[in-house]
């Protein structure tokens, strides 16, 4: 049953001098402690992990907004571009536009005054307008204003406006022409003093413009061919710096002209242009100093209305 054992076998024991050795136990609540720091730790790494997707994300929207700023700046500056390239083409056009204008102007002006001297002499019938007394009217003279005919009653001018429809296309009048020739006429102050002395004395019909007796509806009718007048000077103002700013760009573009021909075609429209715009000037300046005349006498008109009452 059981091996006896040799007396020689020996037996070896292990003995400490506190008795067997035993396995140390583990401290838990050290573990414990450290694996609640290690989990806080990650905590906060991923919070902070989060943070910097967040402030990532918002990086790239910053981009992509950048992006499209770029983008829209990039085409704006292309806009710009073709902006000033078309604005280049409409003032070229305009240019073209405005060396038509004084081509046709040449034409017009020559036509007219070929036209209208070859009447002198002719005989016309005017009944359509002015009745069957003015079936034969012997042309003496043709102004803006004005068809002068000789009759048996004797010589005198007819306004272009109460002239056959036939009669104006003929020799072609019109408004325009017929205002820049009466602010011509307009120039001499001494006629004009005269004339509106007249009319204060009644020995001469009232001023253009003003068709009543009344001194209140004069008054009123002053004011507003006053107002009329020194706007019709802005207008020619505004006329003459656009033919000056022409002017300038036909003289710079002299240089351009590829051709002599070219160069003295630029020079003759930029002197042209000038000339238009001194014009348009001094018919600015007679209009100017009309609506001042004008504003005279609604001030003496107005002292006079007051001293009556």
């Amino acid at each position: 049953m059981f091996k006896k054992l040799n007396f020689l076998t020996p037996i070896v024991c292990v003995f400490t001098m506190a008795g067997p050795v035993q396995a140390e136990k583990p401290r838990v609540g050290t573990v414990e402690s450290e694996l609640i720091n290690h989990q806080g730790m990650l905590d906060s790494i991923s919070m902070r992990l989060d943070r910097k997707k967040d402030e990532l994300e918002v990086y790239r929207k910053y981009q992509e907004i950048n992006a499209e700023i770029e983008e829209s700046t990039r085409n704006l500056e292309a806009s710009k571009k073709e902006i000033a390239g078309l604005a280049e083409q409409k003032i070229a056009v305009g240019d073209e536009a405005s060396l038509v204008q004084l081509m046709f102007e040449d034409y017009r002006d020559q036509y007219r005054r070929s036209e209208r001297l070859a009447a002198v002499g002719e005989i016309l019938d005017l009944s359509e307008t002015k009745g069957e007394a003015y079936q034969e009217c012997k042309v003496l003279g043709i102004s803006p204003l004005h068809l002068r005919v000789s009759r048996p009653t004797g010589a005198e001018g007819i306004p272009f406006k109460d002239l056959p429809v036939s009669v104006q296309d003929r020799f072609q009048f019109n408004n325009e022409e017929a205002a820049e020739y009466a602010s011509k006429l307009a120039k001499s102050d001494t006629a004009r003093a005269l004339a509106y002395n007249q009319w204060k004395s009644g020995k001469s019909a009232p001023l253009p413009g003003v068709t009543s007796t009344d001194k209140a509806v004069q008054l009123t009718q002053l004011e507003l061919l006053a107002k009329n007048t020194r706007d019709e000077s802005v207008r020619l103002r505004k006329e003459s710096d656009e033919w000056r700013e022409k002017a300038a760009r036909y003289w710079e573009s002299i240089s351009a002209a590829k051709s002599q021909s070219g160069q003295k075609s630029r020079e003759t429209l930029a002197s042209r242009a000038e000339g238009k715009a001194d014009q348009y000037m001094e018919l600015s300046r007679v209009a100017r100093n009309e609506a001042d005349r004008l504003d005279g006498e609604v001030h003496e008109l107005k002292a006079q209305i007051k001293a009556e009452k």
